[in-house]
């Protein structure tokens, strides 16, 4: 069976979330937008998968949390060396 993503909210700040995105049996630290709307956060997530699924932001994920929608974003210190070519910097 297929595991809906989860999340634990850690911290709050103005419109993000900060916490630990749930999924495949691993926590990855992660930045969350919440949207409201189901509608809008189709939106975002079709140009993230569109325009940015090479790069950074290729760790991407809705997740439903309480009564938002949030986008996944993993936040990891390794993004900073990443490069356009898809390697990763140590």
């Amino acid at each position: 069976a297929i595991l809906e993503p989860d999340c634990a909210i850690i911290e709050r700040d103005d419109n993000v979330y900060y916490g630990v995105l749930k999924i495949s049996g691993k926590e990855i630290s992660s930045t969350f937008l919440p949207f409201k709307e189901e509608k809008k956060v189709l939106e975002l997530y079709t140009h993230l998968v569109e325009h940015y699924n090479d790069w950074i932001l290729c760790f991407h994920h809705l997740v439903r949390y309480q009564d938002e929608w949030l986008v996944a974003l993993e936040y990891s210190k390794n993004n900073i060396f990443w490069r356009k070519d898809g390697e990763v910097g140590k």
